[in-house]
């Protein structure tokens, strides 16, 4: 039986299959701190003036993408010619080439490659709707939709 968060529960699966989408199983989860001096590099290196954005701006609209699980190359299709959401697509996609430059995931990651994982890797499903064979969620209706996903993959097995 495993109990814990949907992050706990998921940095296990991680552990075991991230080699499969390029990090290595030793990666680092990156706090606020660490958020923030990233997204400040990628301010500094694309130019963009902080009187526009500031880091936490652009952490809260990079986390809002992947909670509805947006990749950069899918926000980037939905900027509709915004200045302001083309700038956040900018940042969001350079601030993931430096994650992964640093076998780093924030914590947002952490569901959404468990899902890109299970999806691409047949096997890694199996086992793991096998495993749980019941999944019980507390603050069912608190979810979002990557937390929806991860429970409907993990449990369409066992209904």
């Amino acid at each position: 039986m495993w109990i814990g968060t949907f992050h706990s529960i998921c940095v296990r699966i991680l552990r075991r299959y991230i080699d499969r989408i390029g990090f290595t199983s030793s990666f680092v989860i990156f706090d606020t701190s660490d958020q923030k001096s990233i997204v400040k590099e990628c301010m500094k290196e694309l130019e963009i003036d902080d009187k526009m954005f500031t880091e936490r701006s652009l952490i809260f609209e990079i986390s809002n993408a992947k909670n509805d699980m947006l990749e950069p190359e899918e926000y980037a299709k939905r900027t509709n010619n915004e200045i302001r959401k083309e700038k956040i697509s900018e940042v969001y996609n350079l601030y993931q080439k430096k994650l992964k430059e640093n076998n780093a995931l924030d914590f947002d990651d952490i569901i959404n490659y468990t899902i890109k994982i299970l999806l691409q890797e047949p096997e890694a499903l199996e086992y793991y709707s096998e495993k749980f064979k019941y999944v019980l969620v507390d603050e069912y209706q608190d979810t979002n939709k990557a937390q929806f996903t991860l429970i409907t993959l993990l449990s369409a097995r066992n209904r």
